[in-house]
């Protein structure tokens, strides 16, 4: 065990029941205790901040200050950077001539902190992620996982030859494959302005040089869910479709995911005019579901045609088309 850091002192007050004036203080409890008798004179003296730790290494490794490392920071977080603010710690305006000053140290600054080629194209990369991540909605863990893909891409000497933004975006890709986060190919096309060939063609050599196993599809349940929650249906027809789906599962086996949702949420809703969560209505039909999945309205006629002649077979009686 970790002994704890005590720190002896003799104060003037006299302890009230022994009447020591030897006391030691505990930086962690923040108690000041008399030394002869254990009486705690002081309660709650000074804030505990430091980290829990039981054993010196520990509490060396993690005694630290700002930020935790980032792998999403070409640098991982590690150097300092010169704030745009013009006030002192004090909070008084710079004058003039100070905050010129402050402006071409901050110039340098940044330019030391990228002095490579390398470093470079990893800012760029991360800087990339970052607004590329926010437009698709991932959250910080998502990203952080797309930069460790591109850092390993980039030692591989993968991304030679090759622009950062295919790189990247074919990193996000494969992490929100990873991750089953529902983002499909047209979505980061839409969001990084590449061609979702090349995108395709990316993802494809990191997962041949990065990863062993391709990831698992996506399951269709998961793109209902999704596109109900965009167009704001009520949880009735998100139940009716998953229902439909499990029901005609066995003969959409190989089938793409999106295509199945489609359908399955097609036929719950059958173009009725549904009331919509925040109150309006709206007549769901193949063209919306199309735009929303990503799919075409052919495929998702075909699909359709399927799982209705199951649910016929069945007893059960799907929309009409």
């Amino acid at each position: 065990m970790l002994e704890k850091p005590v720190k002896k002192t003799e104060t003037e007050k006299a302890c009230p029941d022994c009447g020591g004036t030897k006391t030691v203080q505990d930086p962690d409890n923040g108690e000041i205790i008399c030394q002869s008798c254990g009486l705690v004179l002081n309660e709650n003296n000074i804030v505990n901040t430091r980290p829990v730790a039981y054993t010196q290494e520990q509490a060396e490794a993690r005694m630290h200050t700002g930020l935790p490392t980032s792998y999403s920071v070409h640098d991982k977080g590690l150097s300092t950077i010169i704030s745009h603010d013009t006030r002192d710690a004090f909070g008084r305006k710079l004058p003039a001539n100070k905050q010129a000053e402050m402006y071409r140290l901050k110039k340098w600054q940044t330019r030391l902190r990228i002095n490579n080629s390398q470093e470079r194209n990893l800012a760029e990369a991360f800087s990339l992620i970052e607004r590329y991540g926010d437009r698709l909605g991932l959250s910080s863990v998502v990203k952080e996982r797309a930069a460790i893909k591109y850092r390993k891409a980039n030692e591989k000497n993968l991304t030679k030859g090759r622009s950062i933004c295919d790189v990247v975006a074919a990193s996000i890709y494969l992490v929100c494959r990873e991750s089953k986060v529902l983002r499909n190919l047209k979505e980061i096309e839409k969001v990084s302005g590449i061609d979702k060939k090349i995108i395709g063609k990316d993802y494809r050599l990191l997962l041949k040089e990065l990863n062993n196993t391709s990831p698992s599809p996506q399951s269709s349940t998961a793109y209902i869910s999704k596109c109900a929650e965009s167009l704001k249906l009520p949880g009735e027809i998100v139940g009716d479709a998953i229902q439909i789906l499990q029901k005609a599962r066995r003969d959409c086996v190989g089938k793409d995911p999106r295509s199945v949702a489609a359908a399955a949420l097609y036929i719950a809703c059958n173009d009725k005019l549904i009331e919509t969560t925040d109150g309006k209505h709206l007549t769901v039909t193949q063209k919306v579901i199309s735009e929303n999945m990503g799919v075409t309205e052919v495929t998702i006629r075909n699909r359709y045609k399927t799982i209705n002649r199951f649910l016929k077979a069945h007893g059960n009686q799907g929309g009409g088309i």
